[in-house]
């Protein structure tokens, strides 16, 4: 494993199947019976399991290319599996994805002292042998794990014993933790499913990314300027240090008064809800040496303060309106995106960069080191100390194509208001909102409408118009209702999801009458909302939901939870599936105008592919949307979502179509009839044409 290289050189194969021994075999000296027997899995009805398999299947497909349509036909007929991600989806099932609160009662200088504590799930497969087999993996003394390239031209018989005893402890470790889930298969249906996806994701990954260097260099020095900046103001005021390190219980005790000022409740972390409910329960706190602390009510918040726990992410800072702690998020998103995110923007500039893809409770995919699905910063960052606004680049526009390649970027247009709908109309019969989307109808400006008094063809004349602010007031906050009330927002989240998502000004009083005229205007969703109330427990807060379509479980939900759970949860079943078919294409499908593509990019509603700069790019732009639309409504049967592709030469928010000899297509979305061939957007193409 090295940078550029996340399908190495195969040294061992191991296997074993139920009733018989392990058995081990070098994949180089070994080879042709190595392949034989691979080959024979991939043509039989076996079904292959391991513990993060889509690994395994990239090593043997690296080595064999050839096996890489026999590795997607197994996978469509559902005969490879994961352990890891079969965990994940029964601990979702049971809501411990994760972890899970433990309970527990200790003697402390004489008295029964009772208390909650977390305890954290790790998904590899060392951690999960010990958690149901109450032993670790054979490691050896000089760990080998990560030492096998030494081993490559050396025959198994001169193996150090810990050398082969490693990887058959692996497989049958995997086997029998593939034997207990089997006990809980039922909780699980969407296993298969799950793992075509997490195949696809890992094709993605091993590919990685590339960074350009000019960019990456003007974004740091963006970067650099504005945390200088900002920090005058916080060093001042003792929020910051003089040596640049953040008093982070200063922080946590401006919080504290600023909120109590205001008659607002301080946000908490989870370390923090740990502790207010031990404290808020038994009136004491027993830390991990046993001490107890004995704190009064009204002083339950400064203790937490002062022993870490109070929330002092852009979020809670933003609630409170405080310019200082405004300026302490924007700092600290600011230095981690340069001490995270500009490591591997630098990094890509060099060889790929490989990001990390993930499952999340709810199903959507997760996206880690570097986080490509939720950059840390676009757009300006404001010092509210000095009054001073600046813009940084987009972050997205460093990562571009490798030379003689473009990216084909596709999303899919309102895709979480379709499957919305396709709820509704599954669970229910019927979706105004459905309806709506189907006949084109814009359904931010016919609610903007409703609120104006005024018919929809009135709205989207105003909506051409650019100086008309009273609509496009309305319109934002006709978006503010549709994307935050579906998921269970109270009046006073609304006002904030506002103020920072749309730049919407609304008081609590405002946020209500909004919410009374939305639900008037789309029924379905008082039905949505109290079904999903009828499934979450009214003494413990929390229940259980079954996905529609895929039948995915997910346990322990509490009610906002459950709310984004049925249309994000199905916005990815239906991402996923298009992720999936635009994989096989262009990795096992010869006869596709795709195949040699590579999909880089896996965005929630969005993908985005690598594809030779020539003549059939945009027949491959044209294909892979078609293939995106096919997978995804699968999952809308009765609301079908749309997406048009782009070719780009960098990953930007403002690309958009460009068609070939139309210089005014880039100021429409429907191209010309006569210009259907695609070519590539740039930035700065708008000044150009």
């Amino acid at each position: 494993m090295r940078p550029g290289c996340m399908a190495p050189e195969l040294v061992c194969l191991t296997w074993q199947s139920p009733g018989q021994e392990a058995q081990i075999l070098h994949g180089k000296l070994d080879a042709d019976r190595t392949l034989a027997l691979v080959e024979s899995w991939l043509a039989s009805d076996t079904t292959l399991v391991a513990h993060h398999v889509c690994f395994d299947m990239a090593v043997l497909c690296a080595k064999w290319p050839h096996l890489v349509p026999l590795v997607f036909r197994a996978y469509d007929e559902d005969r490879i599996t994961c352990t890891k991600l079969r965990q994940q989806l029964l601990d979702i099932a049971r809501g411990e994805f994760r972890g899970r609160m433990h309970r527990f009662s200790k003697e402390v200088n004489g008295k029964v002292v009772y208390g909650e504590r977390w305890i954290h799930h790790d998904y590899d497969l060392d951690a999960i042998v010990r958690r149901f087999g109450g032993r670790g993996l054979k490691k050896g003394e000089d760990s080998w794990r990560l030492r096998y390239a030494e081993l490559i031209d050396i025959p198994l018989s001169q193996w150090p014993k810990d050398a082969v005893d490693y990887p058959l402890d692996d497989t049958r470790s995997c086997l029998d933790i593939y034997v207990l889930q089997e006990n809980h298969a039922q909780f699980i249906p969407d296993q298969f499913r799950q793992a075509q996806a997490t195949w696809a994701l890992y094709l993605a990954q091993t590919w990685g990314l590339k960074a350009d260097a000019a960019s990456v260099a003007e974004l740091e020095t963006r970067i650099e300027k504005a945390i200088g900046d900002i920090e005058a103001g916080l060093i001042e005021s003792g929020l910051v240090r003089e040596n640049g390190s953040r008093d982070t219980k200063k922080a946590q005790s401006r919080m504290v008064e600023v909120c109590l000022a205001a008659g607002q409740v301080p946000r908490l972390t989870e370390t923090g809800e740990v502790k207010f409910k031990e404290l808020s329960t038994t009136g004491q706190f027993v830390d991990k040496k046993g001490r107890v602390s004995v704190v009064e009510p009204e002083k339950i918040y400064d203790f937490i303060a002062s022993h870490g726990g109070i929330s002092l992410d852009a979020d809670a800072c933003a609630a409170v309106e405080d310019d200082l702690l405004e300026d302490y998020a924007e700092r600290t998103g600011l230095i981690a995106m340069r001490n995270k995110d500009l490591v591997y923007l630098k990094a890509g500039a060099v060889y790929p960069v490989h990001t990390s893809y993930g499952i999340a409770a709810s199903g959507r995919g997760t996206s880690a080191k570097p986080n490509v699905q939720n950059p840390k910063r676009t757009g300006d960052v404001y010092d509210r100390h000095q009054k001073v606004k600046y813009s940084l680049p987009d972050v997205r526009e460093c990562w571009v194509a490798r030379d003689g390649y473009l990216f084909i970027q596709a999303d899919f247009e309102q895709l979480e208001l379709c499957t919305l709908a396709q709820v509704c109309k599954s669970l229910f019969g019927y979706s105004r909102l459905g309806d709506v989307l189907n006949a084109g109808i814009d359904p931010h400006s016919e609610f903007a409408a409703r609120m104006l008094h005024i018919s929809y063809e009135e709205a989207m004349r105003r909506k051409k118009d650019k100086s008309d602010k009273v609509f496009e007031n309305a319109r934002q906050t006709s978006k503010v209702a549709n994307f935050g009330f579906p998921g269970g927002l109270g009046a006073e989240s609304l006002c904030l999801y506002a103020r920072k998502s749309y730049k919407v000004n609304l008081t609590p009083v405002e946020a209500k009458r909004l919410k009374s005229s939305w639900l008037e205007h789309w029924p379905e969703m008082v039905d949505f909302f109290n079904f999903v109330g009828s499934l979450v427990d009214p003494y413990s807060g929390e229940g259980l939901l079954e996905q529609i379509f895929s039948h995915r479980l997910r346990g322990g939900v509490r009610y906002t939870s459950a709310c984004n759970s049925f249309f994000q949860g199905l916005g990815a079943d239906a991402a996923k599936r298009a992720m999936y078919l635009v994989s096989k294409a262009c990795y096992s499908e010869s006869e596709s105008v795709l195949y040699g593509a590579r999909p880089v990019l896996f965005v929630h509603d969005e993908i985005v592919a690598e594809v030779p700069d020539d003549d059939q790019a945009s027949d491959r732009a044209f294909e892979m949307a078609r293939l995106m639309l096919q997978g995804a409504n699968e999952f809308l049967p009765d609301v079908p979502t749309k997406t048009e592709p782009v070719l780009a030469t960098r990953w930007s928010k403002r690309m958009k179509p460009v068609f070939e000899g139309c210089a005014a297509c880039l100021e429409v979305k429907v191209p010309h009839v006569a210009h259907r061939k695609l070519v590539a957007w740039y930035p700065g193409i708008e000044a150009a044409a």
